[in-house]
C-alpha cells in the first residue's frame, strides 16, 4: 500500500474516532436465548468522578424484526452513592407511529440507541447502581437479544 493511500486510512479513521459525544461507560448484558424473563434483572454499575459535566443517558436494545410489541415497559432503579434509591416505570418505543422499527435495523436484527435523559449532571461523584426489569403483560419477552446502559458526554446545543 502506498504512502498516499496509507495516510488516507489513517485520516478516515481518525475521523470515526474523534466524531461524536465520549462515551464514558458503556456495558450490554446479552440474553443468550434471545429472551428477557420477568423478574431477571439487568445490572450497571459505574463510578461517575465528575459532576460539573453535562451527560447523556441512553438505554441500548438489541431486538429482533419478529419481536411482537411497539415498546418495552421497564423499571428503572437507580442508587446513589449516598444510597438513595430512586424508581421509575417507563417505557422504550421501538418503532416510530406507523411501525417502522427505530433503530439500526440489518438482516432479522435491530439495536437502538435510546434516549432516556438528556444534556443532566450528576449530583453526586462516586458508585452510580442502574437496575432494568422487564414490567410488560408476559413473562418473558422473546426477541430481546440484549440491553445496555450507556453514558455519555453530552453534546453541546
Amino acid at each position: 500500500m502506498n504512502l498516499l493511500k496509507l495516510s488516507a486510512v489513517f485520516f478516515v479513521l481518525f475521523l470515526m474516532t474523534s466524531c461524536g459525544p465520549k462515551v464514558i461507560y458503556r456495558e450490554k448484558v446479552v440474553q443468550n436465548n434471545g429472551v428477557w424473563p420477568y423478574g431477571e434483572s439487568m445490572h450497571f454499575i459505574t463510578e461517575i468522578e465528575d459532576t460539573t459535566g453535562m451527560y447523556d443517558l441512553f438505554i441500548l436494545v438489541d431486538h429482533s424484526k419478529d419481536y411482537r410489541f411497539e415498546n418495552i415497559y421497564y423499571t428503572l432503579e437507580v442508587t446513589y452513592p449516598d444510597d438513595v434509591v430512586i424508581k421509575d416505570t417507563m417505557s422504550i418505543e421501538l418503532t416510530d407511529r406507523v411501525g417502522n422499527w427505530s433503530g439500526k435495523c440489518k438482516k432479522d436484527r435491530c439495536e437502538l440507541n435510546y434516549p432516556l435523559i438528556e444534556h443532566f449532571r450528576f449530583k453526586q461523584a462516586g458508585k452510580h447502581e442502574f437496575t432494568l426489569n422487564q414490567f410488560t403483560r408476559v413473562d418473558s419477552l422473546a426477541g430481546i437479544y440484549g440491553i445496555g446502559l450507556m453514558i455519555s458526554e453530552a453534546e453541546e446545543k
